[in-house]
C-alpha cells in the first residue's frame, strides 16, 4: 500500500472580494496569501483550490459513530437567485444527517472538515467529490444540490478520497461503493428499489452490457466512468457481498479497509484479502468467495456465481 507523499502548496493571491477555499475547508479573503498543508492522508488528484464569489456559511456538526467535532461548511455561488441558492442552502443543510447515515456503515468520516460547494458553471457537466467538499457545477437556471448525488459524492469520502485506487483499472473500487451507498440511502428515504432488488436488476442486465470487466476495461480510458461497468456491476457485486456475508460482517469489511487503507491504495488482491478476512467463511466456501469476486471484476460476461450459492 502506498501513501500519498506529503508537501506544501501555497496560493498567491491578488485579487479582493473574492472567497478562496482550499480542500480541507480553508477559507480566505484573496489579497493576501492562502496556504493548504498536502499531508498524507491526501488524494491528489482531489485536492483542489476553489476560488470565486461564494456565500459561504460554516458550523459544525458531530460524527456520532466516531465522536469527533467535525467543521462543515456551504458555498453557494452568490450569483445564483436567491430562490435557487436556499434550494441548494436546504440540500447541503442535510450534510450532518448524511454523514451519519454512512459513518454508521462505513465508520468514522476520515476527515476533519466535510462541506459543499454549489457553483453555476453548468458547461462543466459532472459532479466531482472533491477531498472534503463535493463540487456541483449546477444547471442553466442556477446552483443546484442533488441530494441522492451528495450521498455518492460524501460516500467517496470514506471509498475513493481517504482510500484511494492504486491504478485507474481499480476506480470500480470507488464507484462501486458509492453507488451501493446512493441505492441503500434512496431506499431508507422511501425507494421502492431494496439494494436487494437492486442487485436482482443489475444481474438480469443484457448480457451484451457484461462484456467489458470492470477491473481491466479493455485497457481503454473511455471506459472509466461506464455506468454499468464502474458503477452498477461493482456496485452490485459489493450488495452481493452484504447478502453474502451479513450486515455486520458488511461493516466489518469497510472498517477494515478505512483501518488499513486510510491515506493510501488499494487494488483487486487488497481488497479480495480484506473480503477474505471479514467473511468469517472457511474452506470450500472461502474460496467460493474468491471466486464471486474474481468473476464480477475479471469476467467479459455474466458471472456464475451469485449469493444464492452461499
Amino acid at each position: 500500500m502506498a501513501k500519498a507523499a506529503a508537501q506544501d502548496v501555497q496560493f498567491d493571491l491578488t485579487s479582493k472580494g473574492i472567497d478562496f477555499l482550499g480542500y480541507k475547508a480553508l477559507r480566505g479573503i484573496l489579497g493576501g496569501i492562502g496556504k493548504s498543508n498536502f499531508g498524507s492522508h491526501d488524494t491528489p488528484y482531489l485536492a483542489t483550490g476553489t476560488v470565486g464569489r461564494f456565500d459561504v456559511e460554516t458550523g459544525a456538526m458531530t460524527d456520532r459513530t466516531g465522536g469527533a467535532t467535525i467543521a462543515t461548511f456551504t458555498a453557494i455561488d452568490s450569483a445564483g437567485a436567491p430562490a435557487r441558492k436556499e434550494e441548494a442552502r436546504r440540500a447541503a443543510g442535510r450534510i450532518p444527517a448524511l454523514v451519519n447515515f454512512l459513518s454508521r456503515r462505513l465508520g468514522p468520516y476520515p476527515f476533519g472538515t466535510v462541506g459543499v460547494v454549489a457553483d453555476w458553471v453548468p458547461s462543466v457537466g459532472y459532479v466531482l467529490e472533491n477531498q472534503t467538499k463535493p463540487h456541483f457545477p449546477g444547471t442553466r437556471k442556477g446552483p443546484y444540490v442533488g441530494s441522492s448525488t451528495l450521498a455518492h459524492e460524501l460516500a467517496h469520502q470514506w471509498m475513493g478520497d481517504s482510500i484511494s485506487p492504486a491504478r485507474w483499472s481499480a476506480i470500480w473500487f470507488n464507484e462501486g461503493w458509492a453507488t451501493l451507498m446512493e441505492v441503500t440511502l434512496d431506499h431508507a428515504e422511501g425507494a421502492r428499489q431494496t439494494p436487494r432488488r437492486y442487485f436482482r436488476t443489475v444481474y438480469r442486465s443484457a448480457p451484451r452490457r457484461w462484456r467489458i470487466a470492470p477491473a481491466r476495461l479493455d485497457g481503454d480510458p473511455r471506459q472509466l466512468f461506464n455506468s454499468f461497468v464502474v458503477y452498477n456491476r461493482p456496485g452490485a457485486m459489493l450488495q452481493g457481498l452484504r447478502m453474502i456475508l451479513g450486515n455486520d460482517r458488511f461493516r466489518a469489511l469497510a472498517r477494515d479497509l478505512a483501518d488499513r487503507y486510510a491515506g493510501g491504495n488499494i487494488d483487486r488482491p487488497g481488497f479480495l484479502a480484506a473480503t477474505k478476512r471479514a467473511s468469517g467463511l472457511r474452506g470450500r466456501k472461502l474460496r467460493r468467495l474468491g471466486d464471486y469476486v474474481r468473476q464480477w471484476l475479471l469476467w467479459e460476461r455474466r458471472p456464475r456465481l451469485t449469493p444464492a450459492d452461499f
